[in-house]
């Protein structure tokens, strides 16, 4: 009788959380349609005032498409004396030097163009990412994952916002969708993700709310990097993780919606529950380690809430046993 209790009372906690986060969304979905979007500020800078830029190309065993990437990257329209490539292999060695020989072959010679090996793999991506930091000094940071592909223009519509306005620790660019049409799992998987960024991203921005990095397609200002605490890989989504840390140190970031970036979506059942699984231990992760540290912090009292829902809304799945947390490690990009 009363593990029966315990378990009605438990399951109604579960309805009710279920229920405030469903309401957030509805809220956030009637935002995003009557709260115009904050104008950016982009300055039209002469090419003598661009900034260095520092690119970071996250791979780990992808083949053809760490190659791919790379050519992306190197088409990027900056000027070559300000812009640094940096291919991060996190990979098997014994994939090293086919990668090594395969970029150079459609990398052209007069590009800042580098391959970084850590020789192991402490903090996962975060680690990776954190490591390229040291080897370059450039104030931005462009990240693209291996199955990215920037447009060529990338960069000019992205760096000078953060030029323009000192308050932001990154903008991020909407995900496109390369294999959209593969099967119905990529359609389904379109479908959500063209919400999360039309919708739950877009409302954020539009008021004044956290958004998180989506951990491609992006470009950081160094300094808020730094000021965050840096990268850090003692979460799944160390992504998430850096965004509310400098959220909470008072940074902004933006949304540039019309700016899309093509990528690769989970073909299969399995790659898609790995994926699943690791944004949902992720976030797990990240309400544990930020909580206390948002509700310690200067942010207005609603404003903590609303941050703690964000962080918190994939937690109902997250009651789960420990000893899943190597395995969905060791498909950590």
């Amino acid at each position: 009788m009363a593990g029966s209790l315990m378990l009605q009372t438990i399951l109604a906690g579960i309805l009710v959380l279920l229920a405030v986060l469903s309401g957030q969304l509805a809220i956030l979905a009637f935002v995003r349609i009557f709260r115009p979007r904050p104008r950016l500020r982009c300055p039209n800078l002469p090419e003598e005032a661009l900034p260095h830029v520092l690119v970071q190309l996250p791979v780990r065993d992808e083949g053809p498409l760490g190659v791919r990437v790379a050519e992306a990257a190197a088409r990027l329209n900056w000027p070559r004396n300000k812009l640094h490539i940096q291919l991060l292999d996190d990979g098997n060695l014994n994939n090293h030097d086919t990668l090594a020989c395969a970029v150079a072959a459609v990398v052209p010679e007069d590009i800042d163009f580098e391959i970084l090996r850590r020789g192991h793999r402490n903090g996962f991506k975060a680690g990776n990412l954190a490591f390229g930091l040291v080897h370059n000094d450039a104030p931005y940071v462009a990240i693209f994952d291996a199955d990215f592909v920037p447009p060529e223009d990338f960069l000019r519509r992205t760096v000078p916002v953060l030029v323009g306005d000192g308050g932001l620790a990154f903008v991020q660019a909407r995900w496109g969708h390369a294999n959209r049409t593969r099967n119905w799992l990529t359609r389904a998987q379109g479908v959500l993700l063209d919400s999360h960024f039309g919708v739950e991203q877009e409302a954020r921005y539009r008021c004044g709310l956290p958004i998180s990095f989506n951990g491609t397609a992006g470009v950081w200002r160094r300094n808020a990097i730094e000021h965050g605490g840096g990268w850090t890989g003692d979460t799944l989504t160390e992504d998430l993780d850096l965004s509310i840390r400098c959220a909470i140190k008072g940074w902004r970031a933006a949304l540039i919606s019309d700016l899309e970036v093509p990528g690769e979506l989970p073909e299969t059942a399995a790659a898609w529950r790995a994926q699943q699984a690791r944004w949902t231990k992720g976030h797990a992760q990240c309400a544990k380690k930020l909580l206390p540290l948002i509700w310690a912090s200067n942010l207005p009292l609603w404003k903590k809430a609303i941050v703690s829902f964000q962080i918190c809304q994939f937690g109902f799945y997250s009651l789960r046993s420990e000893e899943h947390t190597s395995e969905l490690q060791s498909h950590h990009d």
